[in-house]
């Protein structure tokens, strides 16, 4: 049976600022971990950020959690488990440096562990000559977890933020799994741009009111309110300009390495400009299902 809110604990594990993977940096995966942490009833460790989330830090703490949530970059090549990477501080990790084989110990989980794997292609793996596919889905099972989730295709990192909040929340409350999911992509599916926004704004006041979390967390709500904003009918863009002006002071006093990436994607949504990012145009920015649909859930039981 799932156990009740507050009897998880939750270790997040990111590192979108890998060596040599800066221009890859994926902001709302922090927020998505800083969010998980705090508006979704769930105990735990502080998350491990940029630099401190390592392979070593996964292997040490990997075994004292019950719910693991992996929130960073991935990369796979379709029927090759071995070119696959989840990126970490200090390197990508395979399904093979997982897994617990002759001679090479894997990331011991703690049994029956619940893992929240929402990098890229983290369920492609190859199909073997046995029964199985090696993937990190089969390693993360193989090694003591209960249930897992992956995605199938490159995600959004602000749609998977959401759903993955949405998720959270739903599982403490002690849904299945495989529930709080399909509960998360509906709400998903049917989250329009103004009940975003204000999902947004009501936890950036949480995190002010309740929560020592970094100023650069609250920049990075401020952006996404922004995105949000550019997405209503019409496109509130005094809204937009304004949080992005929050987004951009913040984010440049913290030094933040994500303010690149923040700018880039402003200016990829630039209205005037024509952009054709499928988020715009739409009532329901996330309804298409390139946005939750890849997100699937497996199990041993």
């Amino acid at each position: 049976l799932p156990m009740p809110l507050g009897q998880h604990k939750l270790l997040v594990s990111f590192a979108p600022i890998t060596p040599g993977q800066e221009a890859k940096a994926l902001p709302y995966s922090y927020l998505e971990a800083a969010l998980a942490h705090t508006v979704c009833g769930l105990a735990g460790p502080p998350p491990l950020a940029k630099a401190a989330a390592t392979r070593d830090a996964l292997q040490a703490m990997a075994y004292l959690t019950d719910c693991l949530l992996i929130s960073t970059h991935g990369e796979a090549v379709a029927g090759h488990a071995d070119r696959f990477r989840l990126y970490l501080a200090d390197g990508p990790l395979t399904a093979q440096h997982l897994l617990s084989v002759p001679g090479h110990h894997g990331v011991h989980l703690k049994p029956g562990v619940t893992v929240l794997c929402s990098a890229c292609f983290s369920a492609i793996g190859q199909l073997k000559a046995s029964d199985e596919t090696v993937s990190p889905v089969t390693a993360f099972l193989s090694e003591g977890a209960n249930s897992v989730t992956s995605t199938l295709w490159p995600v959004d990192d602000l749609a998977t933020c959401f759903l993955m909040v949405f998720l959270l929340k739903a599982f403490a409350r002690g849904t299945t799994l495989a529930d709080a999911l399909k509960l998360a992509q509906a709400q998903v599916r049917q989250l329009s741009a103004d009940d975003a926004v204000a999902r947004l704004l009501s936890w950036e006041k949480v995190l002010n009111e309740g929560h020592m979390v970094p100023a650069e967390v609250i920049g990075l709500i401020w952006s996404a309110v922004a995105e949000m904003a550019l997405c209503s009918q019409p496109p509130n863009t005094v809204l937009a300009q304004d949080s992005y002006q929050r987004a951009n002071m913040i984010l440049t006093n913290e030094r933040s390495p994500y303010l690149a990436t923040i700018e880039r994607r402003r200016e990829s949504a630039d209205l005037t400009k024509g952009s054709t990012h499928p988020r715009y145009g739409a009532p329901y920015p996330f309804a298409n299902p390139y946005f939750w649909a890849g997100l699937v859930a497996h199990s041993l039981i």
